[in-house]
């Protein structure tokens, strides 16, 4: 696994690269962290950014931000995970527009906590991506389904849509029941159905509190007092095994 690091801070840099040494220390992974102290100079590699699996992005720096960053990267790949790292945490819904997995605060005693487990949530991405297709019928043509891609699924109108990561949410629609889809995915332990109305992919659950599922693009979901319960156990028991 190849990281890259992007901080005008040396010392902030420094310090993230020698978290992400320590998080494999004990993990019999293959990896290299490479560290950048400007996004134009990440910018000048062109292509060879196709040689990383993971950018973790500062966003306040003075020549190319994170955000520009990350959109020259999307360019070339949509697959490169990004996380940012700042502390512009007002900004942090932005990040979700260049599919980040993780907005993590800088100036927080937790830093090295929220970078373990956003590694974490890295490597479950990395080992099952693409490993899980499905094929559904979208406007009468079969239509292959990524099923880890999918960040969840919702019913309306006798209708099923299916949300996608990806450059940009993508949507397909399907004329069945959420029933049925939820029948088709009961070999995929991450899918849980959390409404009436919904199903929500686990690994893409940022914060379940007060009857609510805050998912990493930002979208809110209800979930009903009589799932609660069952709901939260079965996220938080996910999240513990990653």
């Amino acid at each position: 696994m190849k990281i890259a690091v992007c901080d005008d801070e040396k010392v902030a840099a420094e310090y993230i690269g020698g978290v992400l040494e320590a998080y494999f220390k004990d993990k019999p992974l293959e990896y290299s962290v490479e560290l950048y102290n400007s996004g134009e100079a990440m910018m000048t590699l062109q292509d060879e950014i196709l040689t990383y699996d993971v950018v973790f992005l500062d966003v306040d720096m003075p020549d190319a931000d994170g955000f520009e960053v990350a959109g020259w990267i999307r360019m070339f790949s949509d697959k490169i995970i990004i996380a940012f790292i700042t502390a512009m945490i007002s900004y942090s819904l932005k990040g979700y527009n260049y599919n980040a997995i993780r907005y993590i605060p800088k100036n927080t005693n937790q830093l090295e906590q929220s970078i373990y487990e956003c590694m974490d949530a890295v490597l479950y991405r990395m080992n099952y991506f693409d490993a899980d297709r499905k094929v559904f019928v979208c406007n009468q043509q079969k239509k292959e389904i990524i099923l880890n891609n999918v960040m969840y699924i919702e019913s309306s109108a006798h209708k099923v849509k299916f949300h996608i990561v990806g450059k940009e949410m993508n949507n397909y629609i399907i004329n069945d029941k959420l029933n049925n889809i939820e029948k088709e995915l009961g070999d995929y332990n991450y899918f849980i159905r959390v409404h009436q109305s919904y199903i929500v992919n686990m690994m893409y659950v940022r914060k379940i509190s007060s009857y609510h599922i805050l998912l990493d693009n930002g979208v809110d979901i209800g979930v009903p007092k009589a799932r609660y319960k069952e709901v939260k156990k079965a996220i938080l028991e996910f999240k513990a095994k990653l």
